[in-house]
């Protein structure tokens, strides 16, 4: 049998030769899958991860590659915000990291939400920021009412309210863009 060796691993991202684990064939009627174990040699990270890749059966028992490997966990690359946002607002980042998860797990479902709702996070906290005497008035209010209210840089108002516009999308049954 012949899979293609992945060339990262999916938890450090770093380029490796991983070290096989162990295997497992599921069978299937027309194909298989070829589930592998793999270890990173990586001995800062050391860590297990999976890939899987779609099989057939040929000649009896010559496997054929049909898909190319899919690895498990997926690897999403950190993300790093200037130090100045995660002092405004510490939630949307980690909100935000969730969200980028979650598309990078081809949750594409939910993903649209999570932006959504960290975008709703930073731009209520950046108003509290400006705006400190205002944060009941802020946290109460609708996000839209709060960016017209409480943004003062007409190109940071701009920008919210397109982004509020398609963020709210995503949260709909029916999508109006």
């Amino acid at each position: 049998m012949y899979v293609e060796l992945p060339d990262f691993c999916p938890h450090c991202g770093k380029s490796v030769e991983p070290i096989l684990v162990s295997q497992n064939i599921v069978k299937g009627n027309e194909s298989q899958c070829a589930e592998l174990c793999w270890k990173c040699p990586n001995g800062i990270c050391s860590r297990l991860f999976l890939s899987s890749s779609e099989l057939s059966v040929q000649n009896g028992n010559a496997y054929y590659l049909l898909s190319q490997y899919q690895l498990i966990p997926t690897y999403c690359p950190p993300i790093d915000f200037a130090d100045e946002v995660d002092r405004v607002s510490p939630q949307f980042s980690e909100i935000y990291r969730q969200a980028n998860r979650a598309e990078n797990a081809g949750l594409n479902e939910i993903a649209g939400v999570g932006y959504r709702r960290a975008l709703e996070f930073l731009l209520k906290d950046y108003c509290v920021y400006i705006r400190p005497e205002k944060e009941d008035d802020i946290k109460k209010e609708f996000l839209s009412q709060v960016v017209q209210k409480f943004v003062d840089r007409e190109e940071i108002k701009q920008i919210a309210t397109v982004a509020l516009w398609l963020g709210n999308d995503e949260s709909h049954y029916v999508k109006k863009t």
